[in-house]
């Protein structure tokens, strides 16, 4: 068994590193499977609240709605009771006519919401009308007054119960099929006019202005977070926060928006999502709210259908997946930075503790000088040797060396010199037989080897043959040039025969002791 040294530098350091990058990867697993769980805890929490934030406002904004739907349902019907109890629910003359002219004119003055009142008799004809416009109210000329006979809304009026309202989809205006510029969006409310037998006579309707609702809505959606939509049945815009988003409202052709166009699978989300239940598409959370104005104004059973929308994108909520990859990664980084430090404190007082448990292993065992093993160590490997040698039936033997001439050396040269003798004759002596066999020193010239399987005494000849031959050689150290020489004991295990340390290096101590009384430089066998 030949020795490499004491301490392996090298080994050590490649120890410690290993031993730092297994702990430190650990931990850093540890931190950031930690790390992803609270930040996907606090991105779920982060959506749910801003998911319960944009679902309180679209209530408090669907209950707008509908406090608004109601208050023109009163307008209607007031107005409708008043036109019919003037002068026993008939216009009898011109100044019948004059009266409700500017009872209208007057609420819509003061309404300012209602860019037309008119009353209209049950073959279509407008009897009186009132304009809304930049402002001002005014009473439309006998001769400017029209036909609407053919106007969906006022054939679905003119079918309904007392006290029923019709309300039409949004729509822009158009005057004798012409779309009035600037556009405006109106919403036709209508309910019948019945004269003293309980017969229908006309209709009255309301044309409201759905700007003053956008308004209402735009207004009270400015500071909360994301956009706020408004659509009908058709998936056109009525209202967006985004305004380049909202494109052209078409009367003649409902076409789907173009946010509908750009994600075909939104819309069907957006529809069969009744109630308040928010919902991720693509990269934004969305809260839809169904509204049935003509239920809320009237309690039809035709209905029409709005869709108030919040849509809030992932990355203004920075619960986006690349926002959240980018907080992960760097407090991972972060925390790898900061365990470096106790991680490499941790392994390097680990690596120190190892070593000095190493150097107290190696102290006991090897003698100081040479790095050879020692008496204990010898004994130990002995002990192992005898019970492979009766367990395979294989011979071992002990040579016992002792130095010829190594007294003078030290006389001369002192023990500086000696020392460093003895520390070549170890490294020659190692060199002089197989990895496995095993050089110890046991006293201050004397050395004892352990051949692991020999097939007898001739190769334990030839072994003591090449060690007086090596050590029989000048050496030079910087005291100067020695010559020194060997004698060789030898003892032979045999197997079953069951020897101990002491017994086989007492034989071959006494053959090399024969040896030294006979010449010295020689071999023996024991």
């Amino acid at each position: 068994m030949k020795i490499k040294g004491r301490f392996a530098s090298s080994s050590m350091k490649r120890t410690k590193l290993s031993r730092f990058l297994k702990y430190h990867l650990t931990l850093t697993a540890i931190s950031f499977m930690t790390i992803l769980g609270l930040l996907l805890g606090m991105r779920s929490d982060t959506m749910k609240d801003y998911a319960l934030s944009s679902t309180i406002q679209a209530g408090y904004l669907g209950e707008l709605i509908e406090s608004h739907f109601q208050s023109i349902k009163s307008d209607i019907l007031f107005l409708a009771r008043l036109n019919e109890m003037i002068h026993d629910k008939e216009i009898r003359n011109e100044i019948d006519k004059q009266n409700i002219q500017n009872v209208f004119l007057e609420f819509a003055s003061s309404k300012k919401v209602y860019d037309q009142i008119r009353s209209i008799n049950n073959v279509g004809d407008e009897i009186v009308r009132i304009n809304y416009n930049n402002g001002f109210s005014f009473i439309v000329k006998d001769e400017d007054l029209q036909n609407k006979i053919d106007r969906p809304y006022f054939k679905e009026t003119l079918l309904l119960e007392p006290d029923e309202i019709s309300v039409s989809p949004v729509d822009l205006y158009n005057d004798n099929g012409k779309i009035e510029i600037p556009e405006k969006l109106v919403i036709h409310f209508g309910t019948v006019l019945f004269d003293s037998m309980k017969n229908p006579k006309g209709v009255l309707v309301l044309n409201y202005l759905a700007d003053t609702l956008i308004q209402i809505l735009e207004r009270d959606t400015r500071n909360h977070p994301g956009t706020f939509a408004l659509l009908d049945e058709y998936g056109t815009w009525l209202h967006n926060d985004n305004k380049t988003a909202e494109g052209d409202f078409s009367s003649s052709e409902r076409n789907i928006s173009e946010l509908m166009k750009r994600s075909p699978g939104l819309w069907p989300r957006i529809v069969s999502n009744h109630g308040m239940s928010p919902f991720v598409f693509g990269s934004d959370l969305y809260s839809v709210l169904e509204i049935h104005p003509l239920e809320i104004a009237s309690g039809n059973s035709a209905r029409h259908t709005w869709y108030l929308i919040n849509q809030i994108s992932l990355e203004e909520m920075q619960t986006d997946w690349k926002s959240f990859l980018q907080t992960l990664f760097l407090y991972l980084f972060l925390i790898s930075v900061v365990l470096s430090i106790p991680v490499w404190l941790a392994v390097n007082n680990i690596a120190q503790r190892d070593n000095y448990r190493e150097v107290l292993e190696h102290s006991a065992l090897y003698d100081p000088l040479t790095d050879l093993p020692n008496r204990l160590l010898l004994s130990n490997t002995a002990s192992q040797l005898l019970k492979e040698s009766n367990r395979y039936n294989q011979k071992f033997a002990l040579l016992y060396i002792d130095l010829d001439g190594f007294k003078n050396v030290n006389d001369t040269l002192g023990h500086e010199g000696g020392d460093i003798l003895l520390k070549i004759v170890a490294q020659k002596l190692q060199e002089c037989v197989r990895e496995s066999d095993t050089v110890a020193r046991v006293g201050g010239d004397e050395f004892v080897i352990l051949l692991h399987r020999v097939k007898g005494e001739e190769d334990c000849k030839i072994i003591a043959l090449k060690i007086i031959d090596s050590l029989g050689k000048p050496f030079s150290i910087p005291q100067g040039e020695i010559h020194i020489g060997a004698s060789v004991g030898i003892a032979v295990a045999l197997p079953g025969s069951s020897p101990d340390l002491e017994v086989l290096m007492k034989r071959a101590d006494d053959a090399m002791y024969k040896v030294k009384s006979s010449g010295k430089g020689s071999f023996q066998t024991g």
